[in-house]
């Protein structure tokens, strides 16, 4: 078992991230919590780190080691959640997210969400998404502080 997942506890797990990431996925494909599955359309999912929602290995935030998401919490302030890469994390959930503040000014969020993915060297279909979702959820934010003047 030297060279499997199943190592010995003296030595670290050899094997590679992207067969750990196909072996969750393999898991998790035809039933988890997150699915949202109807008879006649493509299937969705609302699990934390997937941009697109859509039910789908190249997008899914629990079985790829780098997920992003832009988040918005309970006071109507925008997030950039960002998976951490290392493998301890992973029997920690809560651990598992950084939660990286956004500012109320659009141009310095996007600013701030392409820097980091950048940085962290995320792909450019990431960061495009990162970037639309913030924008819309910009949106959908004034338009509720809209309606919560005007009560």
């Amino acid at each position: 078992f030297g060279s499997s997942c199943l190592g010995s506890s003296a030595q670290p797990p050899s094997c590679n991230s992207s067969a750990m990431a196909e072996l969750v996925w393999a898991c998790m494909k035809n039933s988890n919590c997150y699915s949202l599955k109807s008879r006649h359309c493509v299937t969705l999912t609302c699990e934390p780190g997937n941009l697109a929602n859509i039910h789908c290995f190249k997008y899914s935030g629990t079985a790829q080691d780098k997920a992003v998401s832009v988040t918005c919490d309970d006071k109507q302030r925008l997030r950039l959640v960002v998976k951490r890469p290392k493998r301890n994390t992973r029997a920690k959930p809560t651990r598992q997210f950084t939660r990286i503040p956004l500012s109320t000014a659009p141009k310095k969020a996007l600013e701030t969400v392409k820097k980091a993915l950048v940085e962290k060297s995320y792909r450019a279909r990431d960061v495009n998404l990162a970037m639309a979702r913030h924008k819309k959820l910009t949106q959908a934010r004034s338009r509720f502080q809209q309606v919560k003047a005007k009560k």
